[in-house]
């Protein structure tokens, strides 16, 4: 059974492994008899890494370690990966088990944990409900529109007062209550109206921002309920994995020419939220959702970071 120096201090329980085996670093001590073994390994993935050691020895060893380690407590000491840099985040328990084996010897296996400065961008569409009413009102420009006739909707209106009155021959004619019978597009706008159709689907981006951090992010919750110009990057000097694909495909459709004029969309910050995971490490989420007009007087524009500076 293999023995190695050095090892890992956990925390605030202030666990050293060395050579002896586990002792206390507070002077409260553990005992000794635990061994590092050959099978101690390294991960690595998008957005973390990390090394787990499989540590044996007697039951009561491993038990008294086992009960003092705490997952999301800090790493001060770990065997192969380096500590905390630029592009990676401060080492912490994100993991313990301890299986028995043969008799009374038993295995402790730490997972130490390190995660990558880094955001991730994923892209969803979310369907909008639109009234039947703004059908073709509003359409890209493209070539050979010069002729485009959107539905008249004050003919729409006098052909529903037919309906209103009781006038069915008319409104099952789509005529207007002058007589004025309904065509091209506004006729075909009727017919959906008379079939029952009152809505119909439109699908706008919703790209999402998210990052995994066991050091303090500040400012969850800041970006809600307001706008802003430009879709922001993660914290100053985090890697984004996707940002520039999404950016860049969603930047091409920022300003659009449309029927009734040019938009220029903002996004709407409509979800911010962190949540905590299971090896003591927290994710923040936040959603943006493209919008073609916001009312300024009910949201604020040019929004703070949201402690993503």
């Amino acid at each position: 059974m293999a023995d190695f120096g050095g090892g890992i201090g956990l925390g605030s329980g202030s666990i050293d492994i060395d050579g002896e085996g586990i002792g206390g670093g507070d002077g409260s001590g553990f005992g000794s008899g635990l061994h590092l073994t050959f099978t101690a390994q390294l991960f690595v993935e998008a957005m973390r890494r990390g090394e787990v050691q499989t540590w044996e020895g007697g039951q009561s060893a491993i038990l008294s370690n086992f009960k003092r380690l705490k997952v999301g407590d800090k790493a001060t000491q770990y065997k192969f990966i380096p500590g905390a840099d630029d592009d990676w985040g401060t080492p912490f328990v994100g993991g313990v088990q301890a299986p028995r084996r043969h008799g009374k010897t038993w295995a402790m296996q730490v997972t130490i944990v390190q995660l990558r400065k880094c955001v991730l961008w994923t892209l969803d569409y979310a369907e909008i409900q639109k009234n039947i009413k703004t059908w073709m009102q509003n359409i890209p420009v493209t070539e050979g529109e010069s002729d485009y006739n959107p539905p008249d909707l004050s003919l729409i209106a006098q052909w529903e007062r037919a309906k209103e009155i009781q006038d069915w021959d008319d409104y099952d004619s789509f005529k207007t209550v002058d007589g004025d019978e309904l065509t091209g597009r506004t006729r075909e706008l009727a017919e959906m109206i008379y079939k029952g159709i009152d809505s119909y689907t439109i699908h706008t981006p919703v790209p999402t921002l998210s990052m995994r951090y066991y050091d303090e992010i500040t400012g969850t919750g800041a970006l809600l309920d307001k706008y802003l110009a430009e879709l922001p990057n993660g914290p100053e000097g985090w890697v984004e994995l996707g940002g520039a694909d999404i950016h860049g495909q969603l930047d091409a459709l920022k300003e659009v020419q449309m029927s009734g004029g040019t938009i220029v969309y903002k996004w709407l910050c409509v979800s911010d939220k962190a949540t905590p995971n299971g090896d003591g490490s927290c994710t923040r989420t936040i959603q943006f959702m493209r919008v073609d007009e916001v009312e300024e007087n009910l949201y604020l524009g040019n929004a703070a970071d949201g402690g993503l500076a």
